[in-house]
């Protein structure tokens, strides 16, 4: 009877450890770490916006809004105006000078 239920324990503990020698199951952990990534995606998105960003932000929009009034100005004026060089014989008929 002793040798049966050895027999047994021994056959139940081969059966339970093939799947410790089969490795890993990589699709499995692949998937798991998608739905980390996106998960952490997500939670980043939802952040408030730190000081840092905001200061950026700001930073950023008084840029664009230079370039808006320096691309409205007329390049022969700012050209003519920042060298010194005076009008030219044509600025006159537009108004430039």
């Amino acid at each position: 009877m002793k040798e049966l239920i050895l027999a047994a324990a021994g056959i139940t503990a081969l059966i339970s450890s093939l799947s410790a020698l089969a490795g890993p199951d990589w699709a499995v952990i692949e998937k798991a770490r998608a739905a980390k990534k996106a998960e952490t995606h997500e939670a980043q998105m939802r952040q408030p916006m730190t000081s840092d960003h905001a200061a950026m932000k700001k930073a950023c929009q008084e840029i664009m809004q230079l370039n808006e009034a320096v691309a409205a100005i007329p390049w022969r004026r700012l050209h003519t105006r920042v060298r010194g060089i005076g009008c030219a014989p044509n600025d006159d008929e537009h108004g430039a000078c």
